[in-house]
């Protein structure tokens, strides 16, 4: 055998070099016991450096934090030291020493900072036993420190992908209408990606079509299904009748089996408002009702007082049907409504309703229908009272509004 050095060999054939030696710093006063101690570590292998006063230690630690310090506690200053090297990021593993400690000066010392606390003399084969199991201690803090960053370090890009992906979607939704109808929406998805999507826009015909759909679960398969649909019927195959709600949801359902898209299935409620005959032609699939709000006509001879607390009525337009996706072959069918100038059409998803309020009751579709009934208000200001009534700080799904005026 040769007198090299060993090496450590990775995979392939490779060296690889050896982990560089534990940094000491020693704080002692006594000049013997300073200089024995680091002619003991040092032959441990350990790189050592040396202090007398507490303010050289700092700067030693600053410059270059060590893994393990052995810390004379009788000397001026080493309780702020301690202090000093607890509250740094770098861990260090911390041993006092001091000539016959009493508890009191070992309670100081462990309240300071200090892992361990050791009356002198100490057996030199147990100080060396207690300084391999400190820097161990302190290699796994450090390990721990790495793993914890890199983690952070991936939580933020993960974060910063979500929020792509949602400005993203962002992107893909239309933009509010002003004329001949009015237009507006809300957009919240939770912390995790979703499956909400919607989208209005004129058909060649003169007719406006307008959806809200609502993807099974959450993360990035839902939200690539919404978007997959959005772009579909953007862009549907040319025997695709768009002013058909019912034939529509057929065709997605025969496209979107769920056994082909990760087990995700999605509602929807999808509708056709024409003009020329106010009529609104709707069909949905497992979707909560969208809501009419008719304003109540006024006897000519109420009084003033009464017009204004005057409640509108309320229609739930909804088609029997289960969510696209679940069964092949699934039919649908389409229901009409009038509507007349004046009124008000909300598409919201689940998520607008089904929240947990102060008594941890899951807040209902009911209670939502009371609230836009009770008085018209700005999409803001809905939200604002639906934050108001959900007990946690933000809601737990995705949350779509879409809210039609008719002229």
């Amino acid at each position: 055998m040769s007198g090299l050095p060993a090496r450590t060999i990775a995979a392939g054939g490779s060296a690889t070099p050896p982990p560089a030696p534990a940094h000491v710093v020693i704080l002692e006063q006594d000049p013997l016991v300073r200089r024995r101690l680091r002619q003991l570590l040092t032959d441990q292998g350990y790189q050592v450096a040396l202090a007398k006063t507490a303010e050289r230690g700092i700067a030693l630690m600053t410059q270059t934090p060590p893994a393990l310090a052995l810390l004379d506690w009788s000397l001026s200053g080493s309780g702020q030291l301690c202090r000093y090297l607890r509250q740094q990021c770098c861990y260090t593993y911390q041993i006092c020493l001091q000539h016959q400690a009493r508890v009191s000066d070992r309670i100081q010392g462990l309240d300071a900072g200090a892992d361990e606390f050791l009356s002198k003399p100490i057996l030199e084969a147990e100080l060396l036993a207690r300084v391999k199991a400190g820097i161990r201690t302190s290699q796994m803090q450090q390990t721990l420190v790495l793993q914890n960053q890199i983690i952070v370090a991936q939580n933020q890009t993960l974060a910063a992908e979500l929020e792509e992906a949602t400005q993203y979607i962002r992107s893909q939704l239309p933009p509010p209408m002003h004329t001949p109808l009015k237009i507006d929406f809300r957009f919240l998805p939770s912390q995790h990606l979703g499956g909400d999507c919607f989208d209005y826009f004129w058909h060649h015909s003169g007719s406006l079509v307008l959806y809200l759909l609502d993807v099974s679960g959450h993360g990035m398969s839902a939200t690539l299904m919404a978007i997959g649909v959005l772009n579909e019927l953007r862009h549907p195959p040319e025997q695709v009748d768009l002013l058909n709600p019912a034939e529509v949801l057929c065709t997605l359902n025969q496209r979107l089996p769920m056994e082909n898209h990760h087990n995700k299935y999605l509602t929807i409620w999808y509708g056709v408002y024409q003009p020329q005959d106010r009529c609104l032609t709707y069909a949905s699939a497992g979707h909560p009702p969208a809501l009419l709000l008719k304003p109540s006509p006024v006897p000519v001879s109420a009084p003033s007082r009464s017009a204004l607390a005057a409640v509108p009525d309320l229609e739930c337009l909804k088609t029997p049907g289960l969510p696209v996706g679940l069964f092949q072959g699934q039919n649908y069918c389409n229901a009409c409504q009038g509507v007349d100038s004046g009124d008000t059409l909300y598409l919201f998803s689940d998520g607008i309703y089904e929240f947990p309020d102060a008594q941890g009751n899951i807040w209902g579709l009911d209670q939502f229908q009371q609230l836009i009934q009770q008085q018209p208000l700005s999409l803001d200001r809905l939200l604002q009272q639906l934050r108001s009534r959900c007990a946690a700080p933000t809601f737990t799904d995705d949350l779509s509004l879409l809210r039609v005026r008719f002229g």
